[in-house]
């Protein structure tokens, strides 16, 4: 099966070299299904928005007196999500919503920045432990999550 995934892709390669190894790897990530997909997305969007706090320490905007935490367009696009059933959607905006749930548990919903110290209260251990608790009951319920779409 290596020889012929190779005679197609005109890829000359020994057996059991790195580049194979990646090469194999890869087309398993083309066979994923759904399921696999959600998680995927889900924790990409998580990691995305952890890149983003730690590369760019900026507040939300602020619009009518509202400061607007990631958390919420993430329950707008998990509406628009169920609306369309749209799973690539749905996990970004419960990536989203996740990120945010252990701040917003102890902090309180953060619209008004008395409660919240900006950026620094993403950067605690307690933040990073409660997504973590979080992002294990997403993988364990995966498959009913992926069933609600």
């Amino acid at each position: 099966m290596l020889d012929v995934r190779h005679r197609v892709f005109n890829i000359p390669l020994k057996i059991g070299s790195e580049f194979s190894r990646a090469f194999n790897y890869m087309l398993k990530l083309i066979h994923m299904n759904s399921i696999d997909y959600f998680f995927l997305f889900f924790l990409g969007t998580i990691a995305a928005v952890r890149l983003l706090l730690v590369s760019h320490k900026m507040a939300g905007p602020t619009i009518f007196g509202l400061r607007i935490r990631h958390y919420m367009p993430g329950i707008a696009l998990l509406i628009f999500a169920f609306l369309i059933h749209n799973l690539t959607l749905y996990a970004i905006a419960l990536g989203l919503i996740v990120d945010e749930t252990p701040v917003v548990l102890v902090k309180g919903p953060g619209n008004k920045d008395e409660y919240w110290r900006g950026c620094e209260d993403y950067h605690t251990s307690w933040s990073f432990a409660g997504v973590l608790i979080i992002v294990l009951f997403v993988f364990i319920f995966r498959n009913f999550l992926v069933g609600l779409i």
